[in-house]
């Protein structure tokens, strides 16, 4: 009773504070707008406004208070404490000790309250680094009032409406226990990681709309705005890449992606997330699209509450979801209220993001990333009608139906193999534009190869699905793009620096450019994702029901069911299926799949098994849907292919996100030699007009060689003829 008191007052604590400090940074903002707006900023003073750096203050109070509850509600957990109903709700006397620690975010109340408590945590780091960005005052003002004001709804909401630390009213002999499903490794990281992305595009979008209430021109908060989306899409990414993970070993159908409404509540904020993180460095770097980002910003955050919606509104039926509760109604209002002030503020700035330039030519950087954001934003819009369309026929007729699996996949290659594409012709494609004659002589050799793959694949008798061949192909043309746009830097510096040896070469290339490269890097693991996806399309799959002795085959597999094992294990009741597995007149061992019982929830879990074979990169994966008490079984196994290469071309994506997120020495040089990067200063004036390796370094932001980059700047210094 004390923990549920002590955590109930830390709530109201964190609403108070987050709404007084929403209102005395909103007013702080306003009073720097009228006696000093255009003052800057700093680490040691934040905005010189007492009101604006009480509203960073109390951010820190309502994190303070957040993270307080959510020790509580560990300790609570670790202790099985029988008066909160929460504990009682989610935890049995014999469930082990981790996976009661992850019940705090297993329920409604719980992930609420981790929601909050990674909001404020990310808005104190958010706050920091704009002060050491030194942005313009108001704008940190705004932007710290924003971050309140989305605190508070979630403050409220944990608060009033999904309480934590609600008492039970009668004492239970032991709990409900955590749901089987939930009982997975992969569950003790998937949920913390999607809210980290889920979270923190409320971090952009803040920025964004604070700039614009502090009606700002300049761009001055672009960089650390592009830092907070990257940092939202790896975490998307990843959280995204664990829930497959997790789907694939834990639900027992076979497969990582089934297009449930839940899933796509999680892709659709990647999908504009994406093409932000791109779009922001046109803005960057061109002064452009500056009204989209605005939109995407708004976008992004807003499909973010809408997928929270989904989660929690118990609307639309997913193993992925809470059960039906009103708190998603809150999150309808707050919807509703959110797309009318985004409208009006929008409508009201159009003005201030006018763009400063157009797009000189479709063969463009800036011209591929334009086309990159439209199929991105139309995925995302089709996979948003396609989880409102069962919402929509329900409201209108007595019957829910829903858009199946091929409408999805029919869209999804309709718009992802264009941006396989573009991502292909990207490392040869300059800011401002380059000729298409010197694309196709760039690109040349990896189109031949990447047609090559696609022979080789029909040659195999892989050619019955064309958009699988295609997919694999124009993987295949990213990463053979970026492994020769790295060879074309290394001859760069080679005739740079003739005395560095190879070794030291390909690492100068690679540090000097590791933005660069680190973007390159996580192309080449999209690309890889793409083939991995195309490789479902050659799914073997088999379904026997067997007696003991018999054999079933599946994909050069022969499995033969040799007998039942029963046990029980913990808290649950054990039943496999022994296999037997050859290949070839090969003994593979044995492979058991079940099915486990749990009483104290009465439920029945899938439990699959896996061999992962990574000379030939696929999966042997046996499920068994049903037991009878005469031993016989029905069992299902597929051969997967290439799904080994998913969960490696996810890391790798994660990785190279990362390099290019993390600052280094480049940017400042960039400061410094902003005229080049910007396509300001004539190639003529570099003196390197003959050389088209070092105009491809140049336009296109590779660090370019000290010499190379001192004679340039030199250059650019001294005046004309």
């Amino acid at each position: 009773m004390t923990l549920a008191i002590l955590g109930q007052s830390l709530m109201l604590l964190a609403v108070l504070a987050a709404v007084v400090g929403s209102v005395s940074a909103f007013a702080g903002g306003r009073r720097i707008m009228r006696t000093a707006p255009d003052q800057l900023a700093s680490r040691e003073f934040g905005t010189g406004d007492r009101l604006a750096d009480a509203g960073a203050r109390a951010l820190q109070v309502v994190l303070a208070a957040a993270a307080g509850c959510c020790l509580l509600i560990l300790l609570a957990l670790a202790a099985r404490d029988p008066s909160l109903s929460y504990v009682e709700g989610h935890t049995s006397r014999d469930l082990p000790l981790g996976y009661r620690l992850t019940a705090l975010w297993s329920g409604q109340e719980g992930s609420l309250l981790l929601w909050l408590t990674v909001l404020t945590g990310y808005g104190a780091l958010a706050v920091r680094s704009l002060r050491r960005a030194s942005v313009p005052a108001a704008l940190l003002a705004h932007a710290t009032g924003v971050l309140l004001v989305v605190s508070a709804f979630f403050a409220v909401l944990v608060a009033f409406v999904a309480r934590p630390f609600a008492v039970v009213d009668q004492l239970q002999h032991d709990g409900n226990g955590l749901s089987p499903s939930l009982q997975n490794y992969w569950m003790a990281i998937h949920p913390p990681t999607l809210y980290l992305g889920y979270v923190g595009v409320t971090v952009p979008f803040a920025i964004v709309i604070g700039a614009l209430l502090a009606k700002r021109r300049d761009d001055a908060w672009i960089a650390t705005t592009r830092r907070w989306v990257m940092v939202s899409w790896i975490f998307l990414s990843l959280g995204l890449l664990l829930g497959a993970r997790w789907a694939y070993e834990e639900i027992g159908w076979g497969g990582y992606w089934a297009w449930d409404p839940v899933e796509n509540a999680a892709l659709m904020p990647w999908l504009t997330a994406t093409a932000l993180m791109h779009s922001i460095t046109v803005q960057r770097r061109r002064g452009m699209m500056r009204f989209w980002n605005a939109v995407l910003a708004s976008l992004t955050f807003g499909l973010s509450i809408f997928g929270t919606f989904l989660t929690r509104s118990g609307v639309l039926s997913s193993v992925h979801s809470f059960v039906s509760s009103p708190v998603g109604w809150w999150f309808i209002g707050a919807l509703a209220i959110l797309v009318t002030a985004i409208m009006v503020l929008l409508f009201r700035s159009r003005e201030l993001l006018r763009a400063r330039h157009d797009v000189d030519s479709v063969v463009s950087r800036e011209g591929l990333l334009l086309f990159n954001n439209l199929l991105l934003v139309s995925l995302a819009l089709v996979v948003l009608w396609g989880v409102v369309y069962p919402l929509l026929t329900a409201a209108v007729s007595d019957s829910r139906i829903g858009l199946e699996k091929p409408w999805y996949d029919f869209f999804a290659a309709a718009f992802g193999l264009p941006m396989v594409l573009l991502l292909a012709f990207a490392p040869v494609v300059a800011w401002q534009g380059t000729p298409w004659r010197r694309v196709l002589r760039s690109m040349i050799a990896s189109m031949v190869g990447a047609i090559l793959v696609g022979a080789v694949l029909i040659a195999f008798g892989l050619g019955s699905s064309p958009a699988g061949v295609a997919a694999v192909s124009l993987g295949a043309l990213v990463i053979f793009g970026v492994a020769a746009d790295l060879r074309r830097a290394v001859a760069a510096r080679r005739e740079a620096a003739p005395e560095q040896g190879g070794s030291a070469r390909l690492g100068s290339v690679l540090v000097r450019g590791r933005r660069r490269w680190g973007a390159w890097l996580a192309h080449a693991g999209i690309a890889l994702v793409v083939v991995a996806i195309a490789g479902s399309a050659w799914t073997r799959t088999t379904t026997a029901e067997l007696r003991t002795g018999e054999t079933m085959r599946v994909g050069g597999y022969t499995l033969q069911y040799r007998e039942l094992e029963r046990q029980r294990r913990g808290a649950s009741m054990r039943t496999r299926a022994v296999f037997a597995v050859h290949r070839g007149g090969e003994d593979l061992g044995t492979m058991r799949a079940g099915r486990d019982f749990h009483p104290a929830s009465g439920e029945v879990s899938n439990e699959v098994a896996i061999r992962r074979d990574t000379l030939r990169v696929h999966d042997l994966f046996i499920t068994v849907d049903r037991l009878t008490e005469d031993g016989v079984v029905r069992a299902q196994a597929f051969v997967n292919p290439l799904v080994p290469l998913l969960w490696l071309a996810g890391i790798i994506t994660a990785l190279g996100a990362v390099i290019a997120a993390v600052p280094d020495r480049r940017e400042r040089r960039e400061r410094a030699a902003g005229e080049i990067d910007a396509g300001r200063v004539p190639i003529a004036a570099a003196g390197v007009e003959g050389d088209p390796d070092a105009v491809h370094e140049l336009r296109n932001g590779i660090a370019a060689p000290r010499e190379l980059l001192s004679s340039v700047r030199g250059s650019a210094r001294r005046p004309g003829p």
